[in-house]
């Protein structure tokens, strides 16, 4: 039987990982209208991310994760991150229809494979995607280790503890 390897060159670095939820809010509407909503949405968060140096993934669910810091880093990509959602947040609620918009982001270190991003790993990936689950309508979370980064740059409030984790 042949030995397969599990060894696999990893990339190690720092970024910042924004996920955004623009799942419509009307639990009644009709399946056309919801999918053509979130489409709209989609559209302009992934607009707002990109103007702002992210690189983006498809979403999954009308969720759009956003990395910052690839595939060159910058000493503000938390701040960047910070803009985009806030941006995504604007362009996405100015459009008309039932909206949802709640955002988390988080800055770490991840590892990832050669296959790319989409399977990398890394602490700041979870508590990003938990801010933004936890994030009330219209709310941006962000974590611990980004707002290091951004205190002084940004207006932010803390908006509560979470597991083991302090939200702004």
């Amino acid at each position: 039987r042949p030995q397969i390897s599990t060894w696999l060159p990893s990339d190690r670095r720092t970024v910042t990982v924004l996920f955004v939820d623009v799942t419509p809010t009307d639990a009644d509407i009709d399946p056309e209208a919801g999918q053509t909503i979130a489409a709209e949405s989609l559209a302009r968060v992934t607009e707002a991310l990109r103007s702002n140096g992210a690189r983006v993934e498809d979403s999954v669910s009308g969720v759009v994760m956003g990395w910052f810091g690839l595939p060159s880093a910058h000493d503000d990509d938390p701040l960047r991150a910070v803009l985009a959602a806030h941006q995504a947040r604007q362009r996405v609620l100015a459009l008309p229809g039932p909206r949802e918009f709640r955002a988390g982001l988080e800055t770490g270190e991840v590892v990832s494979n050669v296959t790319g991003f989409r399977s990398a790993s890394g602490p700041a990936i979870s508590v990003a995607a938990r801010l933004q689950q936890a994030a009330q309508p219209r709310e941006v979370l962000i974590g611990p280790q980004a707002m290091k980064v951004i205190r002084g740059a940004a207006v932010v409030e803390k908006a509560r503890e979470l597991a083991n984790t302090t939200a702004w």
